[in-house]
């Protein structure tokens, strides 16, 4: 049995949670499989103090309909040796892997249910950033401060795998922390073809720029802001996402008309929104490698934004020649609209394509991480 451990309700479906539950319904073929994760009360108490908003229910009548079989630690769980706490103990010693995202509040669950020793049968995954890149908020200078410790890397030493999704983590884990237990394997998609009559992005007088996700300082919404307020109508702007800066984004914008505020799209209306763009505009501050970057590469859309967490995707991507701000980023997008200009565009989406089906397409990775994660030999 494989037991699957994120704090996030498997429901909110971003996108650590929905790569969760895509690895538990591939891997539940094979071997019985268990995803434990917070009741929405929890989960919410901590995403109102701490993260400014609250896990939404995201997951689809189809995702439900799969029968996972999901444990939530509720309130009364925490009371040591009560029912709840003994159930989640039981299937935590049962387990042949544990696997978590590794963050703090995942710590907690697993060694509170489960004692020191259960990580040593544990696979710590990153599906967050390791790292923040200029930490703003109180707890991101602590997550920060925390996994750059001591203290984490003997932490990461003694768990049977490390599980990250991108070159930067590898190295970092394995040359400063000099471990060995670090296994890369990215995240993965599955590749249907996209309606491209359905495009408008045929206007080649025009660039056509989405940004897709939380609009946050740590996602980089607040350079989006900026770049809308000064920008000509050559460019237009999709913005699709909610979080803290939602309200200044909707005012600070209210005069320009080159842009379409969309709010939080589910999957099936996102797709529409890819193929009616040129670029996914990324310039978040600290990433692990984004579902969204892939879901834009699988429809031939060109990355723009920050290198630090675009190291996967260089010889794809656009990013500043030195520092993640506006000025840099109208130059790339100049750029950008004279290929345009010129015909040139329609190559690189092509290329773009071709490149996700060979590195991240789910039929490429899947048989991957069954192998080097879950040591599934099948």
């Amino acid at each position: 049995m494989i037991v699957f451990l994120s704090f996030a309700p498997i429901e909110f479906m971003g996108g650590a949670e929905r790569m969760i539950y895509k690895l538990a319904t591939f891997i539940k073929k094979h071997e019985d499989v268990v995803v434990i994760n917070a009741d929405p009360t929890i989960a919410n108490l901590y995403g109102s103090v701490v993260l400014q908003r609250k896990f939404t229910e995201r997951i689809t009548a189809t995702e439900r309909k799969n029968n996972l079989n999901k444990i939530k630690i509720h309130v009364r769980d925490l009371l040591p040796y009560s029912k709840g706490w003994k159930v989640i103990h039981n299937y935590l010693l049962e387990a042949r892997l544990i696997y978590i995202k590794y963050e703090i509040l995942e710590l907690f669950f697993l060694f509170y249910f489960g004692g020191l020793n259960i990580r040593k049968k544990t696979i710590a995954s990153l599906h967050s950033p390791l790292l923040y890149d200029k930490p703003t908020k109180l707890f991101d200078r602590i997550h920060t401060l925390v996994y750059s410790s001591r203290f984490n890397q003997l932490m990461l030493k003694h768990m049977q795998k490390i599980h990250v999704l991108n070159i930067r983590d590898e190295a970092f884990l394995q040359e400063m922390y000099g471990l060995n237990n670090v296994v890369r394997v990215p995240n993965s998609l599955p590749f249907k073809k996209s309606d491209e009559s359905k495009s408008h992005i045929h206007n080649r007088k025009k660039l056509f720029i989405l940004f897709v996700g939380e609009l946050s300082i740590r996602k980089g919404a607040d350079i989006l802001i900026n770049l809308i307020k000064n920008s000509s109508d050559d460019y237009i702007f999709s913005v699709a996402g909610d979080g803290p800066l939602r309200e200044e984004l909707i005012s600070e914008c209210k005069d320009k008309t080159n842009w379409k505020y969309y709010g939080y799209l589910n999957q099936s209306e996102l797709k529409n929104v890819y193929s009616q763009n040129d670029i996914l505009f990324a310039p978040s501050r600290a990433e692990g490698l984004s579902l969204v970057m892939l879901e834009a590469l699988s429809h031939g859309l060109q990355l723009v934004g920050y290198d630090t967490i675009l190291s996967d995707f260089l010889d794809l991507a656009k990013v500043p020649s030195k520092h993640n701000i506006v000025k840099e980023y109208e130059i790339i997008f100049e750029n950008i609209l004279i290929e345009k200009k010129k015909n040139e565009y329609s190559t690189t989406k092509q290329k773009i394509k071709k490149y996700f089906v060979e590195n991240f397409s789910d039929i490429k990775v899947l048989p991957i991480i069954q192998k080097k994660i879950f040591a599934l030999n099948i």
